[in-house]
Order: C-alpha cells, then sequence, then structure tokens
C-alpha cells in the first residue's frame, strides 16, 4: 500500500501564519498582492522553473517571477519574487501564448517555493515527485523532504510527502541544484549538481556533487546511485541535461550532455572550470548500467553550455531527436540565442531558425502535443530580468516537423516524424557513413539504423559526408559556374585531378629540361635552385607540397538554414547584443577533461558528497 503524508496540521497552521505574517508586509510596500500568474499586460519575466506534462496539462513547478504593477510602471515588490502555487496549462484544447488562462494550485505552505526542483515524472500513476532545488534568498528553509503531487483531471491536484522506506534516511543524501535529471517510467534520476546553503538547511558551504541519485516509484528507495554508479565515475558534473529514450537497447538509454567539470582540488570560478563538449555525448542504460560514448558531427552546438532546456521525441521509423535550446556560456559571459536538433542513430547536429524573443537561458522546456515543444520563461543575463520579455506569458512553442516557432500551441497536431531534410539525410547514406566510437555503439542502433539509413552504398555517399546537418554543410553553398551542368560532384572531382597531373607532367618535363641545359655551363654550382642562383632566365620555382593543406571549415562560417515561418505572428522586437549561433569556440581546449571510455562499465564508489567547495549556479 502506497503511503503520502497530508501536511501535519502544526505545519500547516505555522504555514498560515508565516503566510499571512508575509501578507501584511508586503501590503505595507505595496497596494496588493503579487500574483503568481500576472495578467499578461503585467508579466516580465519567469526563470528557474520545471515543468512535465501529467493527465493532459502542463504542470510548471517553482522558479521565481518578475512583473509590473500596473502594465508598464515599477517593478513589484523584489526584482524576483518566488512562486508558491502549481502551475498548469491545459493541453487538449489549442490556445495562444498571449490569451491562455494559466491555472495557479496553492501550496499547503511557504517552503514549497523552490527554484530549479528535482521534477521526477510517474506517467503511469498520474504523479510527479519534488526533491532538491534551492529556496529562493535562502528563506522558508525546512528540513528536506521528498514530495508528491497527485494530478487530478482538470489541472489541479494534492500535495503530499512521501514516506520512504525503513533504512532510507535523508540526511545522508545531499540535496542539490543544477544536476541533470530525468525520468525512465520506473525511476527518477539526477547526475551530478552543487549543493550550497541555499539548498540545504544548516549547510555552510558550497560543494559540487559527483554520483548519481535514483528514486523507484514503486519501492519509494531513494538512494545514492544504484550501486554507486554514475556515468562519469567520481566526476563532479554541474550544469548538464539528461533525456531518457525508450526503445535504444533493451531498457532504454539516458543521455547526457553539456555542463561543466567541478574541481575536488580546488575552488575556481564556474567559468573556469573545464566543460563537456556537446561535440561528445554520453549515455548510459538505466538498468545494466553500461556506458557509452559517442562523438557528433554536423553543425554541433558552441560550448561550454549550462542553463539549456531540452526535449526528446522518437518516431515510427526508429528515429530518435533530442531538442536543444538557448543556455548559458559562463566562461564567455554570454547567453546563447540558439536551437539545434541531434538525430540519432546518425549522431548528427542540425541548427535550427534562431529563435524569435531573444537570447534565453534557465528556462524549460516540454514535449507536448505530439510533435511540440513548449518553452516557459527564461532570461538573458542576471540583468536582463528587469527586461519584459518579448514572449507573451513566456510561452514559446516549436513545431519539430515543420522546423517552425509559433506563438499558439495546435492540440490536433499530427504525430511526430522527422523533418523532412533529417529523413532526407539519412535517404542519402548508409550506417557505414557514422563513425562509430566503438562497435558497442553500432550495436545498440544497429534496430533503428536498420531502418533509417539505405540498405548498399548511395552514389551521393561520401567518406566525410555525415560531417554536414541535414540542414547543409557548415558553410553556405554557393553555385559553383564554372562547372558544366549535369556533372555530378564525382565527375568534377576526377576533371580536377587530372588537369593538376598534367599540370605537374609539364612543369616536371620543363624542369627537366631546363637542368640538362644548365649543367652545359661552367658557372652552375651543385645546387639546382634556379630562382636562387640568378641564372638568366630563371624564374622563382615553388615546389609542389606532398601533403595537401587541408583547411577544417570554420565552425563561425554561416550555416545554411531552414526557412523561418512563424505563423505571421508579429513578435516585438528586444533589444538584445545578438549571439552568433555560430559563436567561434575552441574546439577540444587542452583544459577539457576527457569524457570515461565506452569500456569503463565498472566503476569505482563514488560518495555523492565528494566534490570540493564552489560558487552557486544562478
Amino acid at each position: 500500500m502506497e503511503k503520502t503524508r497530508t501536511m501535519a496540521p502544526h505545519r500547516l497552521t505555522s504555514a498560515l501564519l508565516t503566510s499571512l505574517l508575509a501578507t501584511i508586509l508586503t501590503a505595507g510596500t505595496t497596494d496588493a498582492a503579487l500574483l503568481d500568474v500576472p495578467s499578461p499586460k503585467n508579466y516580465v519575466r519567469r526563470t528557474l522553473a520545471r515543468a512535465t506534462v501529467l493527465n493532459n496539462h502542463v504542470y510548471i513547478e517553482g522558479g521565481q517571477i518578475t512583473q509590473f504593477e500596473d502594465g508598464f510602471s515599477s517593478i513589484r515588490g523584489r526584482v524576483e519574487n518566488q512562486v508558491n502555487s502549481t502551475l498548469s496549462i491545459p493541453l487538449n484544447k489549442s490556445w495562444k501564448s498571449e490569451s491562455v488562462t494559466i491555472k495557479a494550485t496553492p501550496k499547503p505552505f511557504e517552503s514549497l517555493a523552490r527554484n530549479r526542483w528535482y521534477l521526477w515524472t510517474d506517467t503511469k500513476n498520474g504523479a510527479f515527485y519534488a526533491w532538491g532545488g534551492y529556496w529562493p534568498f535562502g528563506l522558508e528553509m525546512v528540513t528536506d523532504e521528498v514530495y508528491k503531487f497527485t494530478a487530478d483531471s482538470r489541472g489541479g491536484g494534492e500535495w503530499g510527502v512521501e514516506t520512504l522506506p525503513n533504512g532510507v534516511r535523508l540526511d545522508q543524501i545531499s540535496p542539490g541544484e543544477a544536476g541533470a535529471v530525468t525520468s525512465t517510467g520506473t525511476m527518477g534520476i539526477v547526475i551530478g549538481g552543487q549543493a550550497t546553503p541555499w539548498t540545504q538547511l544548516g549547510r555552510d558551504n558550497t560543494r559540487q556533487l559527483s554520483g548519481m541519485i535514483t528514486f523507484d516509484f514503486e519501492s519509494k528507495a531513494l538512494m545514492n546511485g544504484t550501486q554507486k554508479f554514475s556515468p562519469f565515475g567520481d566526476m563532479p558534473v554541474v550544469g548538464a541535461s539528461a533525456e531518457f529514450i525508450s526503445g535504444v537497447g533493451e531498457n532504454g538509454i539516458v543521455v547526457v550532455m553539456g555542463g561543466h567539470v567541478g574541481r575536488t582540488d580546488k575552488e575556481v570560478p564556474l567559468g573556469e572550470m573545464d566543460f563537456f563538449d556537446m561535440r561528445n555525448v554520453t549515455f548510459f542504460d538505466p538498468v545494466t548500467k553500461e556506458t557509452w560514448s559517442q562523438v557528433t558531427t554536423g553543425n554541433i552546438p558552441p560550448s561550454p553550455r549550462i542553463g539549456f532546456c531540452t526535449a526528446a521525441f522518437s518516431s515510427k521509423e526508429g528515429g530518435h531527436e533530442i531538442f536543444i535550446f538557448g543556455g548559458s556560456n559562463e566562461r564567455d559571459y554570454l547567453v546563447y540565442e540558439d536551437a539545434y536538433v541531434l538525430s540519432l542513430p546518425g549522431f548528427v547536429w542540425t541548427k535550427l531558425p534562431t529563435p524569435p524573443g531573444g537570447r534565453r537561458a534557465y528556462h524549460t522546456c516540454v514535449a507536448v502535443g505530439n510533435r511540440q515543444v513548449l518553452s516557459v520563461g527564461g532570461r538573458g543575463r542576471e540583468d536582463e530580468i528587469r527586461i519584459r520579455d518579448a514572449i507573451p506569458q513566456g510561452l514559446l512553442l516549436f513545431d519539430m516537423t515543420a522546423t517552425e516557432w509559433k506563438l499558439e500551441y495546435d492540440s490536433n497536431a499530427a504525430a511526430y516524424e522527422s523533418a523532412s531534410a533529417i529523413k532526407d539525410w539519412y535517404e542519402k547514406r548508409t550506417s557505414s557513413d557514422v563513425r562509430w566510437s566503438s562497435e558497442g555503439v553500432k550495436q545498440l542502433f544497429a534496430t533503428s539504423a536498420e531502418a533509417l539509413f539505405t540498405s548498399g552504398d548511395s552514389p551521393d555517399s561520401q567518406s566525410d559526408s555525415n560531417t554536414d546537418s541535414p540542414l547543409g554543410p557548415t558553410t553556405t553553398t554557393m553555385p559553383d559556374i564554372s562547372a558544366p551542368a549535369g556533372l555530378s560532384t564525382g565527375a568534377m572531382v576526377g576533371i580536377i585531378l587530372a588537369a593538376v597531373i598534367c599540370l605537374a607532367a609539364i612543369i616536371g618535363g620543363w624542369l627537366f629540361w631546363r637542368r640538362r641545359r644548365a649543367g652545359r655551363h661552367d658557372a652552375l654550382t651543385e645546387t639546382d635552385d634556379l630562382g636562387e642562383l640568378g641564372v638568366d632566365g630563371a624564374v622563382d620555382r615553388k615546389e609542389l607540397a606532398s601533403e595537401s593543406h587541408v583547411r577544417e571549415m570554420p565552425s563561425d562560417a554561416q550555416v545554411e538554414e531552414l526557412p523561418t515561418k512563424f505563423q505571421d505572428t508579429k513578435v516585438p522586437v528586444a533589444h538584445y547584443h545578438e549571439v552568433d549561433g555560430g559563436h567561434d569556440y575552441v574546439e577540444l581546449p587542452t583544459y577539457h577533461r576527457p569524457r570515461p571510455r565506452a569500456s569503463q562499465n565498472t566503476l569505482p564508489p563514488v560518495e555523492l558528497d565528494a566534490g570540493y567547495t564552489g560558487r552557486e549556479l544562478m
């Protein structure tokens, strides 16, 4: 029998008194109470929230909000005010961002107002669990618990405190924030993160966390990793993102990307930490714990990157896509204004049309309505929290199949299919074109690769063809006016090689003739460098290089993108410094710490608290 405690009467009474006192204090400084859901006219920004989908509703949990007092006047209360209601938006009917009604369900007490909760969604039983995160401004802190929200069919629900099995002691597990969190359907997972004085009552230091926390939905066991497992060993990981993808292997996989590597020997600022390059992704089987790593290709997102949001989709053909949007680069002190899709099993990145509304980080994304992504909230740098969001109520949508940004949700959208450009990419290649990092990765994706790739060699397939994303190469392709119409790429390469060989033969013959003729002159020494000797009629000769110096296409070149169709919606132009989607970044810098090898399946015991003192991620 599942046991969930409701809030104790004495705690509820204390909470109500605290809430009443806060209301009295607020009334002394403002004209009316601050709202968790201000009117669209008064809405400014919402940040640091989490979201999940249950019972045909999106639930938005925690975070902070900035709002105007009367539409375009002063900011009310603090610059940011904690949200103490569970918000929901219906998914069984279509709506527009500017007019949709957001329902607010008040929480039983103030201590449930958290930023960046760890939410674990039990879809089967219509509930989600909340743990960790941090208290805004360090206020209303209490001893931590695992909380459960049971949703109803109307966008509301009931909060309770989950009863854990005997022997499970929460005081032996450090709650944190900025970990990579996801749910598999049977368990919740969080990898890494960090603990601060705002994440745990009584803590007086900040520490990066290694290890992995799991929460079993059936047994309610909260564990510091299963047999002390983490896909990164004892390496503290901060600010990464995780997505569970079913249908790969026997148990599905958890894909982890982005984030920083904490230091255990000394304290360094976040921007000076090592980081995980988006070029490489790590994934593992949540049941067997077997771990793999794979290098990606295409239009790879710039790194380092934290504070970005993700959502995963699977098509009936067997493909899987992970959407990523925005994020922060603490090393270069910038916020990204970009979005990408990573397609599996090709492990190829596609750069999407530039998102409207300016640069964005510390938002949350969920997959909704078959093929759409809903992004909630977000901001630029900290000093931009006062700047009104150009996206109404912070609700921005993206159609994964049509690759279009929108300000309206379509409840009747068709089933998800990969974008046509991604389908074309697979149709022109075979699985042998993928640069598999290991035979194990190749076998893991054998089924989906067989379904998506062509069965034989394609005339258009090249050995390095997977370096281009489905939307085109990393530079804009210009028409070749010197090439006769109708010639294939192979034919053109052959013509160029033949011309080079002929030219080399002519030059070689001429040089041979000159050297024999020059041998008749006593003035010549043993050297045959005619240019240096200044022989009459000689010209400076440049030796043909024995090796061609191939230059890699620059990562900051103009990307050929799909056209942006924004449903003819007028989006207010926000005055931001634009962040180039093709941002220059150092590829695999010397301080970049490598990921564990794919064969590293047995990892040493890891304590969650292993780490060092660092600063809080905001």
